[in-house]
């Protein structure tokens, strides 16, 4: 997709007029692109080349064979070697997010050797860093048109995938910035009332009970909901299910 931006008048010529954003999905780059020589596929380098700025999602990792190891994921584990991103900037990527369900398949080494491989490339990105303050800051692109700020963040990940703030007391950990949320399932009254009369009778009271007394309790919904074998039920006129962003995320 591509957008033209309008872009407030400032004290500089390039701020006054219209940003032209080229938008991409996905890039999973495993092999070179500068070789291939197809028409259809130079009118599309051709096309993004026509836009101030062209982004991307970087579902991948940039590494080397010893950075990083793999962890723990349903799916593929995706790597690309760091020389292939001079092919991703020739068809025109200027700037990109890494902010996905594929950041951490290397684990905090991996998170760690792409933010090296892209910054050696300068090619701009957000959404991943050695900590949480680094995951949360914007990149910049400047551009003949003005400068674009880029926050980057994924709703898709592990909870072992995130990017936890440093302190006094700690360094931090590199992962992701995550976007969590909550899910609830509402249906009608009496079936919320079975699901406790379930959970009463296999014990699941019992040990959130126990979990409470070891400090491990995320505490009481406000709707008043019933937590049963990791979904969380309320009672309402007609079935539905709600998703809301954790608000500490999502500020």
């Amino acid at each position: 997709m591509c957008y033209t931006v309008s872009m407030a008048p400032g004290p500089y010529g390039s701020s006054g007029g219209a940003l032209r954003l080229s938008l991409c999905g996905d890039v999973m780059l495993t092999r070179r692109l500068m070789v291939f020589d197809e028409d259809r596929f130079l009118g599309l380098r051709s096309l993004l080349q026509q836009a101030d700025a062209v982004f991307a999602n970087f579902e991948s990792t940039a590494r080397h064979y010893d950075e990083g190891s793999p962890g723990f994921t349903e799916g593929t584990h995706m790597t690309t070697e760091p020389e292939l991103l001079d092919d991703l900037k020739w068809l025109g990527v200027s700037f990109v997010s890494t902010a996905n369900n594929h950041s951490y398949d290397f684990g905090e080494g991996g998170v760690l050797a792409g933010i090296r491989a892209l910054d050696a490339a300068r090619i701009p990105h957000a959404g991943t860093g050695a900590d949480l303050g680094s995951a949360l800051a914007p990149a910049y692109l400047d551009t003949r048109a003005g400068r674009i700020a880029l926050v980057a963040c994924t709703a898709t990940f592990g909870e072992a995938d995130r990017a936890i703030a440093r302190r006094t007391d700690l360094q931090g950990k590199p992962g992701v910035n995550a976007l969590g949320f909550e899910t609830s399932y509402q249906v009608a009254s009496d079936d919320v009332e079975a699901l406790r009369r379930i959970g009463r009778s296999i014990g699941l009271d019992a040990e959130a009970a126990r979990r409470r007394a070891w400090f491990y309790a995320e505490g009481h919904a406000a709707d008043g909901g019933y937590p049963f074998l990791g979904r969380r039920f309320t009672d309402g006129d007609a079935p539905a299910v709600r998703t809301s962003a954790i608000p500490r995320d999502l500020d």
